[in-house]
């Protein structure tokens, strides 16, 4: 799909949690991903087309097949490391999943509180209280309408 089409940003919020704002601020990068989905993309498709082109190499010099997928997850693992580089060099290290933050807030009558715990916990306190007294601990739901409708099948 990647090499047809544009992806979405985005994350994956129940396997990495997510974090107040001011405990991981919005940069010009994240607000305007456009430039960067735009590399990203690039890089991802030039990535593929190595690990394709590996892949053959390593089929045509007669590896056994438990030696190409060990060499190619080695070769994916770098080109990952490649793209987290570009990602953190553009919006910053990201909290760990399971980093413990404290983070100071107001509620909507200007009472001030506290929340301690990981990026797991904090989604998992958001996902499961739809109802809840602090507002910024309620339950968001983001709407997202997006035109990358998969290629016909026999397109491809």
């Amino acid at each position: 799909m990647l090499l047809f089409e544009n992806y979405v940003d985005g994350g994956l919020w129940q396997n990495y949690g997510v974090v107040p704002q001011t405990i991981y601020p919005e940069s010009s990068h994240s607000s305007l991903s456009g430039p960067m989905n735009k590399l990203l993309k690039t890089r991802l498709r030039e990535h593929a087309l190595v690990l394709r082109n590996l892949s053959s190499s390593l089929r045509q010099a007669g590896l056994s097949e438990g030696d190409i997928v060990a060499t190619l997850r080695t070769k994916k693992e770098e080109l990952l490391g490649e793209i987290y580089n570009v990602m953190t060099a553009t919006l910053g290290v990201p909290p760990q999943p399971n980093h413990k933050f404290v983070w100071d807030y107001y509620d909507k009558d200007g009472k001030s509180g506290r929340w301690e715990g990981t990026a797991k916990q904090f989604y998992e306190v958001r996902r499961i209280h739809s109802y809840c007294q602090v507002s910024y601990l309620c339950f968001f739901l983001s709407l997202l309408r997006t035109n990358n409708t998969p290629p016909p099948i026999h397109s491809l």
